[in-house]
């Protein structure tokens, strides 16, 4: 039986790597396609990356062997093949390389993608390195292919690639596709992490999935060990014509070595290309503070912004604390990130980029997303869960237009630390020119919130309480300030009070406000209605049923994806006048996690729950109950009709 089994094992194993009928192509040299990734015309080996005529002026660590100078890290060729089949041919240098830190899928291997309208590149195919038989090593790939559809090849991470040809039945053709050109290309420089480790498949590396989020054509100069911003490597950086220079070296640099190199290839570069943007870049860490190395770059950063605002106004920078998860999954060997780890790291990166180049993002005017309980300081868990939904809005086509936090955006007492560590998380969503609008939970505190966001003063409704308004598109949200804040100044230290207070000036200035308003509008505030002290829910019920415009309440609070009615105060037994409530779930302390979308149309606001996890009191005593809760929530929507 043994022998049987294993006949079967090597019968599949020969089905599975048959070389196909090379013959049955007609092939085309991948060189006379769309080549990109690659900054210069003539360079070392047919698809490497640096310049041919400077290798004897760069440092070894770049252009020696030991430096990888032929590698061909975020190459890509571009094409559109037009047939049902085609395939893939390549060799490599040395096909029996191996790397301490990655498999051969990435070393010598490539990456497979198709483009489909409305949803962008998508994975199609890893071929894999396998001797064909021939009495040559060289890697060939056969698959079905959808005619017409544009195809992007990634050539291996680490290898010095001689050939790779597209090969399409007889009769077939296949074309390049149209370059990104100059205006959409932007080159990346700094170390292995950049060059790609550790990730399995070339495709993952960072720099590709930065061109396939931004559409950009991504010229990587990552060189493992090798990037220590030389002179010299300012002065090759800037042959290229670019719309964005990204220098990333902190994690190959001591601070010693910062202080010699670091301020004069930033100086040198922006001299050389005075009108392109610079984006310095802090190493990525799973930590909670920046590395020292962080810390001197920040510090060039400023004091060049300092010394000149005008002449420094297109230098910017990116912090390391927020390119990783803080859940030690990340990476492969707590420096150079996995699959997991540049996954996220991308998208932290294409929307600095999108940022830096002033790009018209696609937005949906009537699309949100609601948050409630985010409950950030800066040493917690919170702070990584609250990253990994901004992460999910930020990748979310078309943008929202609005991100609406329904309060406790600080911890446990409101101290300024804490709205400082969830500022940069905000800030993310800011920059990508998402509108985000503030509620004030039991756990915030005004001055402290306003002295982290002084601008936000501008959008209050009330000079000495957090009231806004958002338009969500078909109809507006008025986000009241239920806080009651305990009078005394001492108040981080006192704790907090869990009911909501809204009375008096708060409750005069509401009746002339939603009497006032022309359109449908919800109110929204952090706490539920029968949860405002001294009688005061009862004013704002009636307020609520009484106003025909009103839609109903919308609340956070309680830490959990539910709903229910609203009746009048004093409602009589078998009325069935109603309007509808909804509560929010935390971002990520306790309860329901996760967040809604928001989608509003004429007559309609539709709101669906975005279920990521479930616990009490916190994630190490999660049970199966909650995996329960999460699997019989998940799908979950709410419709407001009107």
């Amino acid at each position: 039986m043994k022998v049987i089994v294993l006949g079967c094992v090597v019968a599949l194993a020969a089905a599975v790597w048959a070389a196909p009928d090379l013959d049955a192509y007609n092939w085309r040299d991948g060189r006379t396609l769309t080549v990109e990734g690659r900054g210069f015309a003539r360079t070392v080996g047919p698809y490497g990356r640096l310049p041919l005529n400077r290798v004897d002026d760069l440092p070894t660590s770049v252009a020696g062997r030991w430096g990888m100078r032929e590698h061909t890290t975020g190459v890509n060729v571009r094409f559109i093949p037009h047939a049902s089949k085609m395939c893939l041919r390549w060799r490599v240098v040395d096909p029996r390389a191996v790397d301490a830190f990655m498999g051969p899928t990435a070393m010598t291997g490539l990456d497979v993608y198709g483009w489909r309208p409305n949803e962008g590149w998508r994975f199609a195919a890893n071929p894999r390195y396998f001797f064909n038989g021939d009495g040559k090593f060289c890697g060939t790939y056969e698959l079905d292919w959808e005619p017409g559809r544009p195809c992007m090849v990634y050539l291996p991470l680490r290898s010095d690639v001689l050939l790779f040809e597209v090969g399409v039945p007889k009769g077939a053709t296949v074309e390049p596709m149209a370059p990104h050109g100059a205006k959409r290309r932007i080159v990346h420089y700094g170390t292995s992490i950049v060059h790609g480790g550790c990730c399995s498949r070339p495709g993952m590396a960072l720099t590709c999935q930065e061109g396939r989020l931004c559409d950009l054509d991504v010229v990587n100069l990552g060189f493992s060990g090798g990037g220590r911003m030389e002179l010299v490597m300012a002065r090759m950086i800037a042959e290229i014509d670019a719309a964005l220079y990204v220098v990333d070296c902190d994690w190959n640099m001591s601070v010693d070595l910062q202080k010699q190199n670091y301020e004069p290839f930033v100086r040198e570069l922006k001299k050389l290309r005075p009108n392109t943007p610079i984006l310095l870049c802090g190493g990525c860490t799973q930590r909670t503070e920046p590395r020292d190395q962080e810390k001197f770059a920040r510090g060039v950063y400023e004091k060049l912004k300092s010394e000149d605002a005008a002449t420094w106004s297109n230098l910017h920078f990116l912090g390391g604390v927020e390119m990783l998860p803080k859940d030690d999954e990340c990476t492969f060997d707590y420096c150079h990130p996995n699959d997991y780890g540049f996954m996220f790291m991308a998208k932290v990166y294409a929307a600095k980029i999108k940022y830096i180049l002033a790009e018209k993002a696609i937005f949906d005017d009537c699309r949100s997303v609601f948050i409630s309980d985010v409950h950030v300081r800066a040493d917690s868990y919170q702070l990584e869960r609250f990253a990994r939904i901004v992460d999910e809005i930020l990748a979310m086509s078309p943008l929202p237009r609005n991100v609406v936090c329904f309060g406790d955006v600080a911890h446990l007492r409101g101290p300024v630390e804490d709205y400082r560590a969830s500022r940069p998380q905000f800030q993310r969503l800011v920059d990508a020119g998402i509108k985000v609008t503030f509620g004030m939970g039991n756990h915030d505190r005004r001055k402290n919130f306003l002295d982290v966001w002084p601008e936000y003063r501008k959008r209050m409704l009330m000079d000495d309480f957090i009231v806004s308004e958002a338009d969500l598109g078909a109809c507006d949200l008025l986000m009241l300030d239920t806080l009651h804040e305990p009078d005394n100044p001492d108040a981080v230290k006192l704790g907090w009070i869990g009911d909501g207070q809204f009375k008096e000036r708060r409750l005069a200035w509401l009746k002339i406000e939603m009497a006032r308003r022309p359109r449908p509008f919800f109110l929204a505030a952090h706490h539920p209605i029968r949860e405002i002290t001294d009688g005061d829910w009862k004013n704002v019920n009636d307020l609520v049923m009484n106003t025909p415009n009103c839609l109903g309440w919308i609340h956070g609070h309680d830490h959990a994806w539910k709903k229910g009615l609203i009746r009048h105060a004093d409602c009589a037994w078998g009325d069935n006048v109603f309007k509808r409530w909804l509560c929010l779930p935390s971002t990520g302390l306790w309860g329901d996690i996760g967040y809604a979308v928001v989608q509003s149309r004429k007559g309609e606001l539709r709101v669906d729950y975005r279920a990521m996890d479930h616990y009490f009191p916190s994630p190490e005593t999660r049970t199966a109950m909650d995996d329960d809760l999460v699997s019989e929530k998940r799908g979950g929507f709410m419709t407001f009709r009107w």
